[in-house]
């Protein structure tokens, strides 16, 4: 269920406050006996994933106001969004996102909020916006206990190796805090970006120890930890007859991995194409393509398991039927340069019932992919993993 309240104070300041109660239902998968012969860790990290499924999300809930003609001024819980690509975006990393359940939500939903202070200047065709966010935080993966979960040992549910080294969180203040700047002109069907941010990615990497025999066992994991990044990007979107066309490019430096003291820079393109040009209808394509220029074995190689290259392609299909009340909205991602790495793939039909109430649901599905059996990377693993939750959804909503 979620809930919004957005209110004008006066003239030139609102408040506007959403919170959302997330349930999932899902039955308890382990019986007691089984439950009780899971190793204490497992049995710890099981317990916070139940206790996950039922949740209150206070989700955006700030004060805004524009204290001058040219000037608005943000405080409170918000979400940023940079860029000009609707799945893929290269630039879009200051709000961490919800990715429990893959493919199931569009990224609009799927953002996070964060405590933060947001600034924009404007002059004529010109948008200057800063950006400070003392608040610390990162996605929501899935837990020890989920379907999509990534068992290190699948086949062992009990093996202590499937749970994660503890993860060091950076506390929030603004000792730690991200930062980022962007600058934005709009003219007559075009726009042009640049960005810059100071942040930590979101996705943490596993740092290991070497403890040789006979006290040791080798090379051991120790604890996940967040690399601090430095972005700089740009983007375009430009407007043509039914057509528009957008880019983003990116240089992400500040990437560590086991062997080497050294830093890496990993550089990201995206390009996209939407067609409006069908009657009640959208089409829609994005492909990007992440990459090390420094790329060497070390990251190839265990337990490392980098990729040098990371191409995602994403299509999108809308259309209405029905004078607008029957809604057709498809969507896949697909993996690799060939298309050969997995896909995650939805299709849904929603109806409005009448102008408030709206039923619907829809299918998805996952396929792991032909290179998933020959390589060691830990993406693909993952995609042969989930390859069998594919799923029927309902869906439906009400506004009052």
């Amino acid at each position: 269920m979620q809930l919004k309240w957005d209110h004008r104070v006066f003239q030139n300041a609102r408040i506007f406050i959403e919170g959302k109660v997330i349930g999932d239902l899902l039955p308890d998968t382990l019986d007691k006996d089984e439950y009780d012969a899971l190793p204490g860790k497992n049995r710890e990290a099981y317990d916070q994933y139940r206790q996950s499924l039922m949740e209150n999300e206070l989700r955006e809930a700030y004060f805004q106001i524009s204290p001058l003609s040219f000037m608005d001024l943000k405080l409170g819980r918000q979400i940023m969004i940079w860029g000009t690509a609707d799945s893929l975006s290269v630039v879009d990393v200051l709000n961490p996102r919800d990715n429990r359940v893959p493919g199931l939500i569009d990224v609009e939903d799927a953002r996070l909020p964060l405590n933060a202070l947001k600034v924009d200047f404007y002059a004529g065709n010109w948008n200057l916006s800063a950006v400070a966010i003392p608040d610390i935080r990162f996605g929501k993966n899935p837990d020890y206990g989920s379907e999509y979960y990534f068992y290190s040992i699948p086949d062992n549910f009990s093996a202590e190796n499937n749970i994660l080294p503890k993860e060091e969180i950076p506390e929030s203040g603004t000792e730690n805090a991200e930062y980022g700047v962007s600058f934005q002109g709009n003219f007559s069907g075009w726009d042009w970006m640049l960005y810059h941010a100071d942040f930590y990615n979101d996705q943490p990497r596993v740092v290991f120890e070497f403890n040789p025999p006979p006290l040791g066992s080798g090379l051991e994991t120790k604890s996940r930890v967040h690399d601090r990044l430095k972005l700089n990007g740009t983007g375009i979107s430009l407007v043509s007859g039914s057509w528009l066309w957008k880019a983003e490019a990116a240089q992400v430096s500040g990437f560590r991995f086991y062997g080497t003291d050294q830093e890496y820079e990993r550089q990201d393109l995206m390009f996209g194409i939407e067609y409006a040009g069908i009657s009640d209808a959208s089409l829609g394509f994005e492909i990007s393509r992440r990459s090390y220029p420094d790329f060497d074995s070390i990251l190839e190689n265990p337990p490392n398991n980098a990729d040098e290259h990371v191409v995602q392609s994403a299509f999108n299909y809308r259309q209405d039927f029905w004078n607008q009340t029957l809604h057709l909205n498809s969507f896949a991602l697909i993996l690799g340069e060939s298309w050969n790495k997995g896909t995650t793939a939805r299709i849904s039909l929603d109806y409005d019932w009448f102008d408030a109430f709206s039923v619907g649901g829809g299918w998805l599905v996952y396929q792991k992919g032909r290179d998933s059996e020959y390589s060691s990377s830990t993406s693909l693993a993952f995609a042969k993993q989930i390859s069998r939750n594919d799923r029927i959804f309902l869906e439906t909503a009400y506004s009052f």
